[in-house]
């Protein structure tokens, strides 16, 4: 924003510069806002229902792999 700010004051807002900066400016808002309306939407006030399919899918992989992590020993990075 500082940048832009600059441009402004100097009279450089129809540069190529200025252009690529509103556009970065643009693309990363617009990101942004993206991500927060697509995790609103996720919805749920509850947690997860452990009774069902995802639930016990989960359950199962999650034990499985603690299980694997305490057989195997130290995991290579």
């Amino acid at each position: 924003m500082e940048t832009l700010d600059g441009l402004a004051k100097a009279d450089k807002l129809g540069t190529p510069e200025a252009a690529e900066l509103r556009r970065r400016l643009g693309w990363e808002f617009d990101g942004m806002r993206l991500h927060e309306y697509y995790f609103e939407n996720l919805g749920g006030k509850g947690g997860i229902n452990k009774g069902g399919k995802l639930g016990k899918k989960i359950a199962r992989i999650v034990g499985a792999t603690r299980l694997l992590k305490k057989s195997s020993g130290p995991w290579p990075v």
